[in-house]
C-alpha cells in the first residue's frame, strides 16, 4: 500500500490518497495521541476509484 497526497487538516484530521497498484482512493482520518504516545487512527470516510 502506498500513501500520497497527505494533508494535515487540523490537529485531529488528516486527508490522504492511497493505492496498491490496482485499487486507488482517498480517505478522511481522525487521530489521537494516547497517553503512551501511541497514535490511534479512525477512518471517518473513504472512497475507492
Amino acid at each position: 500500500m502506498r500513501y500520497s497526497k497527505i494533508h494535515i487538516l487540523s490537529p485531529q484530521w488528516v486527508f490522504a490518497g492511497f493505492d496498491d497498484g490496482h485499487i486507488a482512493g482517498e480517505m478522511l482520518l481522525a487521530y489521537e495521541v494516547a497517553d503512551d504516545t501511541a497514535i490511534r487512527w479512525y477512518v471517518i470516510a473513504s472512497y475507492l476509484h
